[in-house]
């Protein structure tokens, strides 16, 4: 089997605007064109095609290059900015911007009250300590709520004679959850805390699907849409959540 080629770094000028792009050269029939949140754009060809048939066909999708691009940046300027974790601040908890407050404590963690999320550190000064304990409560609160939806669908997909799936919590940057196909691991995004609770659902049958058909096919979309009839409106929710709830910035000096 043929092996793909080096990924080169490459730019265009589309519609008069410099556009650069990573372009990977693999085994497979046809283009594929991925442009990411940051609005990088990834192309993938067949190995024998040439830069000159790429670039033909970035210009024939040149107005929905450009579209997403602007999409996505217009939706980073509506994100707030990244969190210092500080009293005073506030941190999205299942849709809605909820308060913080910092206190000193021996543990490190944080409890959710009706008013605000209360997060405690040995060191409240200290900003890592800070991200550390906000982590640790959106993990065990996601898990609680994650669990609710993976037991139901665990019933859903048994017809499937799918295996249960081993659950982990990460910080993604641009995903919000992934699935191992091989070991039937489903990986979730720590920052769907901030996320509506039908939208994690949403996320939690995406990757259960996976489990049955590891594509994005439309066989794989009307295997959701059978569970989840309004999947489609689930998932315009997490455009208003942005991926890196839990990234800091460096308080300059």
């Amino acid at each position: 089997m043929k092996k793909a080629l080096p990924v080169l770094q490459k730019s265009i000028f589309l519609n008069g605007k410099r556009l650069d792009y990573t372009w990977a050269r693999k085994p497979i029939k046809n283009v594929n064109l991925r442009i990411h949140a940051d609005g990088s754009v990834n192309v993938s060809s067949p190995l024998g095609m040439p830069q000159k048939a790429v670039e033909e066909f970035l210009f024939d999708h040149a107005d929905f290059i450009l579209s997403a691009q602007k999409r996505f940046e217009m939706r980073r300027a509506e994100m707030p900015a990244k969190n210092h974790f500080q009293t005073g601040e506030t941190l999205l908890v299942f849709g809605k911007k909820t308060p913080l407050r910092i206190l000193a404590g021996k543990h490190t963690g944080g409890r959710l009250t009706t008013d605000e999320l209360v997060l405690t550190a040995p060191d409240p000064e200290n900003e890592a300590q800070r991200k550390r304990a906000a982590e640790l409560w959106a993990k065990e609160a996601l898990k609680y709520q994650i669990a609710e939806h993976l037991e139901k669908a665990t019933v859903d997909f048994s017809r499937f004679s799918v295996p249960v799936p081993a659950v982990k919590y990460r910080n993604m940057r641009s995903r919000w959850g992934s699935c191992n196909t091989k070991k039937a691991i489903l990986t979730f995004n720590l920052s769907l805390i901030g996320a509506p609770k039908e939208a994690i659902e949403y996320v939690v049958y995406h990757e259960f699907a996976h489990l049955v058909h590891p594509n994005h096919s439309a066989k794989f979309y009307a295997l959701v849409e059978r569970f989840l009839p309004d999947w489609k409106a689930r998932k315009a929710m997490l455009r208003a959540i942005p991926c890196g709830l839990f990234q800091t910035e460096k308080t300059p000096f």
